[in-house]
């Protein structure tokens, strides 16, 4: 079998490039798999702990509130003494809003904020005070506080007198700072983003996008999955599930594999490159010939951007450039006859356009002229003055909603002649009558429009009416050969 050149050329590179590119090859991707793995792993390490630390936040301060729900003040429903005590405590603890207290009815009867306005607030359509008031601690979802107005969490714990809740105490989390903390924690690892959701998927904590979160399914406890995350990057994620239904995912950009892949495949990617080098320095011999096949063949299709189809290239041989030459010298004396039946087609239809008495429009589905004939002279108008306007600037508003289904029927159906009578002005303010047929062209996304004016024929005709109207009596309407 004898080899082309191109063939040649290409079989010294094939086999010097192929085998250590195709192990390359196979190793980054078990390398990316490996590591795709170990990140999913290490963001499941990492949820887990924040979900424990999530947990610690509840117990500590279920066991504060268990705390304050014993006290005398507290149980005895006393607001001085209640607002004095969870005052003081709630300074020593910079993670809560508010601390407070509410009775059964919903009203407020105690707060960390010396604020008379508490005392007119009532929870009662609030689901942690619904929770939270059937005898048991409750961990809320996110909610808007009433008396701050922003996102909060509220943790709530009875209080138990004589074997009866009588109220409930609740410490609102400071979404804010708990965010700020976290995002503290981890500004080590930049590009490591931890949200925490609550039971219903609401962000109560992103470290990298406030406020924002990815999809996942609530249902389940544990999990990994790759997806865009909130600032449209890819990422690997994991997530775990808080003893209380809080979802805690953490994430990182897809790219950490990549680039670690990339940065052991390295030395791989060097020996391919110093064998490629190797086997374009062999094959420099080869491409002398090519070099100058290809300038006289840039040459030939240089002239074809300039529409001169009567250059040929002067190459001949036997081999492929000589075939190449040979068969690109024929296309151009093909392609010429028809550029020239072309442009003789052209000019013709051309003429015919711009000395005919009817109107041509050539306008998109929403009515913009895209052209018009020098026809438009006959309503005043010359084509650039109509093109880039809608053909409705210039229909008698009672035409146009009938125009718009017709333009809308045409585009349903492309290539069927739809028609249609109407009345457009003139530049002078007169009215001129059309009889306007076209039809939509579905590959060029426009419609074409033939407007024959009729103006004269319908002024005939409504005269005819308006005579044989004005008849009383019956008459009859004979041919000459009755």
């Amino acid at each position: 079998m004898r080899l082309t050149i191109f063939q040649r050329f290409l079989l010294i590179i094939v086999l010097i490039v192929i085998p250590v590119a195709g192990f390359s090859v196979y190793h980054y991707f078990e390398m990316i798999a490996d590591e795709t793995a170990h990140i999913h792993e290490d963001n499941l390490i990492l949820s887990r702990t924040v979900a424990s630390e999530m947990d610690s936040l509840v117990d500590n301060t279920w066991s504060l509130l268990k705390g304050l729900s014993v006290h005398p003040a507290v149980l005895g429903l006393n607001s001085s003494e209640c607002d004095r005590i969870v005052s003081q405590v709630f300074r020593d603890y910079p993670l809560y809003l508010n601390i407070l207290g509410a009775r059964m009815d919903g009203w407020n009867f105690c707060s960390a904020q010396s604020d008379p306005v508490m005392g007119s607030l009532n929870y009662r359509d609030k689901e942690w005070f619904q929770e939270g008031i059937k005898g048991r601690p409750f961990a809320g979802n996110v909610h808007i506080s009433k008396y701050f107005k922003k996102p909060a969490v509220m943790l709530t714990m009875p209080v138990i007198k004589d074997g009866k809740q009588i109220a409930l105490l609740g410490a609102a989390l400071n979404l804010e700072r708990l965010q700020s903390g976290l995002k503290e924690r981890f500004s080590g690892q930049k590009d490591i983003e931890v949200i925490v959701l609550d039971r219903t998927g609401e962000v109560i904590v992103n470290t990298k996008n406030p406020g924002k979160t990815v999809g996942i399914d609530l249902k389940k406890r544990e999990g990994t999955f790759s997806a865009k995350g909130p600032d449209a990057i890819e990422k690997l994620y994991s997530f775990t599930t808080t003893r209380e239904g809080w979802k805690v995912i953490a994430g990182i950009p897809v790219s950490h594999v990549y680039s670690h892949a990339f940065s052991i495949s390295r030395k791989y990617l060097l020996i391919i490159f110093l064998l490629a080098l190797t086997g374009l320095s062999v094959a420099y011999l080869f491409t002398k010939r090519l070099k100058k096949g290809f300038n006289l063949l840039m040459n030939g299709i240089a002239g074809i951007e300039r529409n001169d189809y009567s250059s040929r290239i002067p190459l001949s041989g036997r081999d492929e450039l000589g075939r190449l030459a040979g068969a690109f010298n024929d296309m151009l004396e093909r392609i010429g006859v028809l550029y020239n039946s072309l442009s003789e087609r052209e000019e013709f239809y051309h003429s015919l356009i711009e000395n005919s008495s009817d109107i041509v429009l050539i306008i998109e589905p929403s009515g913009r002229v895209i052209y018009g004939s020098p026809s438009l002279s006959s309503l005043g108008y010359r084509p650039d003055e109509v093109k880039g306007r809608t053909i409705f600037e210039f229909i008698d508003p009672y035409y146009a909603p009938q125009v718009k289904r017709r333009i809308d029927e045409a585009v349903k159906n492309p290539g069927a002649i739809h028609s249609i009578t109407l009345r457009a002005f003139h530049r002078d303010g007169s009215m001129r009558f059309f009889s306007a047929k076209g039809r939509y062209l579905e590959d060029k996304g426009f419609l074409i429009i033939n407007c024959m004016d009729i103006t004269e024929e319908t002024k005939k005709e409504a005269l005819i009416n308006d005579i044989l109207g004005s008849i009383s009596e019956g008459f009859l309407i004979l041919d000459r050969d009755y």
